[in-house]
């Protein structure tokens, strides 16, 4: 047997963890970068919680507001520039996946003097970054875990993603709190994009019996809030669920990574607005019935959710997500077009052509005769 696993973060998950950890703030300097979003992290506590902890911490910080959902270069560019006008010395994302993806690029910028952003996808893994907190307030990306970080190339026309060793957060405070008065959309869209890291890494050729056994536990903890999903029924109880889930999932794809679900999600986003989880969502049975022709392991993902055949699947999330928008041939072929040059198909145990991912958006998104 041979088994591969790294995941350097500091992780305390539970209530009040941002507060409490204040000690955790002495190892990272005198100033930090806040990254957030326009308005989220005001709203739901995270950032007064944060000032807080720094507060006693004695750290001053430098706040970057407005990051937008699935981050520009210009963005990241800008937030480094900020960051090295107030000789910051540690970046702390504080938001969803895109707040903490962006802080991830700025960390790598900053102690990178001359980089670019397009420099991202080619950068060694061994390339310095300074120290990356992460504080999410959605249930999704499990981004808090990962190297991972997920940006807007407008001249590739899709999200791509880059990742190093120093891009994982150093330490991640999660509490599902921050998660309470999320709107519906949003938390579905999250959920799903949780549910898509467990099963990509699940059947991923890199996974291991690691990845595996925290993957299978994830799956359990997310079948136990699926009925809650199909009915706009969810209490705190089950935000930590779904917050436990997607930071399992974190640590699965870490390692395992991702696949043609996310490979091909990219371009719905990037073209069609569609959010990240969503676009996932619509991709799901089909890539899971071609992963069970070959995988036995796909299979027992059904014994896990406790679903009788990918059907039952595809209804739970046709309940999640009961409106799907229509392609064109012509964008379904550019769409394939630009997917197949992803290195997510590499974990497939499958193999991918152009052809079966036209054939694939052709199944979710062509008109229904």
């Amino acid at each position: 047997m041979s088994v591969q696993f790294y995941n350097p973060t500091r992780l305390f998950f539970g209530n009040h963890c941002v507060t409490a950890q204040t000690k955790e703030w002495t190892r990272f300097g005198k100033k930090a970068l806040v990254v957030t979003g326009k308005t989220s992290a005001a709203k739901n506590g995270s950032l007064d919680d944060l000032k807080k902890s720094l507060a006693k911490a004695d750290l001053g910080y430098e706040l970057f507001c407005g990051v937008e959902p699935d981050p520009s270069f210009e963005t990241v560019e800008n937030g480094a520039a900020c960051g090295r006008a107030a000789a910051v010395s540690v970046v702390v994302g504080v938001g969803g996946g895109s707040a903490i993806d962006a802080a991830k690029a700025m960390a790598v910028l900053m102690a990178n003097p001359g980089m670019a952003p397009e420099q991202l996808y080619t950068m060694d893994y061994l390339t310095p970054a300074l120290p990356i907190v992460a504080i999410p307030t959605t249930a999704g990306t499990g981004t808090e875990v990962t190297p991972y970080g997920v940006l807007t190339d407008q001249r590739k026309g899709s999200k791509r993603a880059f990742a190093g060793y120093y891009t994982f957060p150093q330490l991640a405070l999660v509490d599902a709190v921050y998660t309470l008065d999320l709107p519906w959309a949003i938390t579905l869209d999250t959920a799903i994009d949780a549910l898509s890291h467990l099963l990509e890494g699940y059947i991923s050729k890199k996974a291991n019996v690691l990845t595996d056994t925290l993957a299978e536990k994830g799956l359990q903890i997310f079948r136990e809030c699926m009925l809650n999903l199909e009915h706009e029924d969810i209490n705190r109880g089950v935000r930590e669920k779904l917050m436990l889930a997607s930071t399992l999932g974190g640590m699965v794809i870490a390692t395992a990574g991702t696949a043609t679900v996310h490979a091909l999600g990219y371009p719905l986003t990037y073209h069609k607005k569609i959010p990240h989880g969503r676009a996932n969502g619509y991709l799901l049975t089909s890539q899971m019935k071609r992963c069970a022709s070959v995988s036995s392991k796909a299979n027992r993902v059904l014994s896990l959710l406790r679903l009788e055949h990918w059907g039952a699947f595809q209804v739970f999330l046709g309940k999640i997500f009961p409106k799907k928008i229509v392609l064109t041939q012509e964008e379904q072929k550019c769409y394939a077009a630009k997917a197949i040059h992803s290195h997510n198909h590499m974990n497939n145990p499958y193999t991918v052509t152009e052809a079966l991912l036209f054939e694939m958006l052709s199944e979710n998104f062509s008109k229904k005769k």
